[in-house]
This record gives C-alpha cells, sequence and structure tokens, in this order.
C-alpha cells in the first residue's frame, strides 16, 4: 500500500473517532453519574432507613432529587451569591482551578 494511501486511512479512522468520542465520553459520564449517585447515597439513605425499606435505585432517585432541589435552589438570589461564592474558592485553588475552569 501506498504511503497515501496510509494518510488516508489514518485521516478516515481519525474522523470515525473524532465522531464517536463525545458520545462515548458522555455514556461514560452518565453511566459514572448514576453508578455515584446509587453507591453514595445508598450508604446515606441507609443511615436513615432500615436495610428492608431501601431498594435499587432509591440513591439513584434521591440524587437526581438532590440535583433537582439544587437547581432550584440557584434560580432564587440567596442560591446564586452561594454558587458565585463557590465559584471564587475554586478559582482560587491550584490545580483544582485548571480543571475548574475547563468546565466552567
Amino acid at each position: 500500500m501506498k504511503v497515501g494511501g496510509m494518510k488516508n486511512i489514518s485521516a478516515i479512522f481519525l474522523q470515525g473517532l473524532i465522531a464517536i468520542l463525545p458520545i462515548l465520553l458522555t455514556i461514560a459520564l452518565v453511566g459514572w453519574l448514576l453508578t455515584t449517585l446509587e453507591t453514595y447515597l445508598r450508604e446515606l439513605l441507609l443511615l436513615v432507613i432500615p436495610d428492608d425499606a431501601y431498594w435499587p435505585g432509591l440513591g439513584l432517585i434521591l440524587g437526581l432529587l438532590l440535583i433537582f432541589g439544587l437547581g432550584l435552589l440557584i434560580k432564587f438570589y440567596l442560591g446564586q451569591v452561594i454558587l458565585s461564592g463557590l465559584n471564587k474558592l475554586m478559582e482560587r485553588i491550584p490545580l483544582v482551578n485548571t480543571v475548574y475552569s475547563a468546565f466552567n
């Protein structure tokens, strides 16, 4: 195979990678978020409710409700003040500010 052909194959592969990468990263991030919510909030729930009252997915539901509640809080002035303060704090922490500013 000619060198020109290899460049063409590499370019096509790179195009495919660029097309699929955002989809795969989104699926991985959502999967990680759902698993993390269920794992950590399950432990929190078991401090409040008995083991037999817990069912799989309850931690996830609590997590989604907490995220929704945070969204409601941010709609109000006090929530915006708190969020602004947290943003300023995150921007002042070395190394954290680099990661945080990439998402903000």
